[in-house]
């Protein structure tokens, strides 16, 4: 495991903001935390960042424990990024590079990979949020991490700026890096994770792939252009048909059995005389998965 946890908790005075933390990270996932404000997103990853001091529990990074040494191969932007408002983007990863005590010959390949090597020389200033934030990932790739850790990467970007990080995460993700990120942007969660958890109250209340959220629930909604009551009364009597509602708009919503596709009940409903004019197969999104999970655990 990347990382692993151990009962991590932390209390600020009578707040227990994280409790009994058990956590398992994956190699080479792209690992989503998910939770409503205050459930712990932050302080967790402030712990196991060794920004924050746990009050009970101990967490592994690389199955090596937790020290200086370990610490260097991880990558993180926990909040907004502050660079040099005058320096251009070279500048200020020389000055980044400095501070961080790595070497200063990364800085192309940094800037290339973020998409800012053709900016280069331009002015902090000069650039828009999903610039900067760009930047603030390419400075945290500079000593080239074996993890990277974001914070609300998208947060306050605009529809552009989201996509672009969301594209960037993948390359970086592809590249063989192990990506932790905390959203609240559940849809983004859903396009680049592999896996996710769920925090609530502090407590680790789910955890899975993210490929699992549409394994629970499948639906085929169902349209005719005419002969509704005979599309109702074949659905009454099919086998591949759990149950079924007809929709405001018209449209039938059936809960199909087993590894029923929509091409099954579309050649079913065929042979029986039904000829289809939509037809569309609904999966449950991470959004519902993740109001079930808080719904069961209230």
């Amino acid at each position: 495991m990347m990382l692993e946890t151990h009962n991590l908790s932390k209390n600020f005075g009578s707040i227990r903001a994280v409790q009994q933390m058990n956590l398992q990270i994956p190699e080479g996932s792209v690992f989503g935390i998910l939770g409503p404000n205050g459930s712990g997103k932050s302080t967790t990853l402030g712990m196991v960042l060794g920004v924050v001091t746990p009050s009970e529990g101990s967490f592994s990074w690389f199955g090596k424990g937790d020290d200086h040494h370990v610490r260097r191969e991880i990558g993180a932007i926990l909040e907004r990024p502050i660079f040099y408002p005058a320096f251009t983007a070279v500048q200020n990863l020389k000055v980044t590079a400095k501070i961080k005590g790595v070497g200063q010959e990364r800085i192309d390949e940094c800037l290339k990979l973020v998409g800012l090597f053709d900016r280069r020389h331009s002015k902090f200033k000069t650039y828009s949020l999903g610039m900067k934030q760009r930047l603030a990932i390419a400075a945290a790739m500079l000593p080239d991490p074996k993890v990277l850790i974001l914070d609300e990467p998208t947060n306050g970007l605009d529809p552009t700026g989201i996509a672009e990080i969301r594209e960037l995460i993948k390359d970086i993700a592809r590249g063989g890096k192990t990506i932790v990120l905390a959203s609240h942007l559940l849809d983004e969660v859903q396009k680049v994770c592999t896996e996710f958890c769920v925090l609530r109250s502090g407590k680790l209340i789910y955890q899975g792939p993210v490929s699992e959220t549409g394994e629970s629930l499948q639906r085929t909604t169902v349209d005719l252009a005419a002969g509704d009551q005979a599309l109702d009364e074949v659905l009454k009597r099919i086998d591949l048909v759990e149950s079924f509602t007809k929709m405001p708009d018209g449209h039938y919503r059936a809960e199909v059995a087993g590894e029923c596709t929509a091409a099954d009940l579309n050649k079913v409903l065929f042979d029986q005389g039904i000829v289809l004019s939509y037809l569309h197969t609904h999966r449950q999104s991470l959004e519902e998965k993740f109001l079930e999970i808080l719904k069961n655990q209230a």
